[in-house]
């Protein structure tokens, strides 16, 4: 396997933690989709939009 290809694998892995997380709630796959010392933030509105 090439250097790339695991490099790419490492990526859709950190991705697909990512959307399980959000798509699920689940808290402890968005932890290890993000480095331990990464800032989080969430815009709230009103109107129950993410508000982008």
């Amino acid at each position: 396997m090439s250097a790339r290809c695991s490099e790419l694998e490492n990526i859709h892995k950190v991705i697909d933690l990512y959307i399980d997380g959000v798509r699920n709630g689940n808290v402890e796959s968005l932890r290890q989709a993000f480095h331990a010392q990464s800032s989080k933030y969430l815009k709230v509105t009103g109107d129950s939009s993410f508000g982008y």
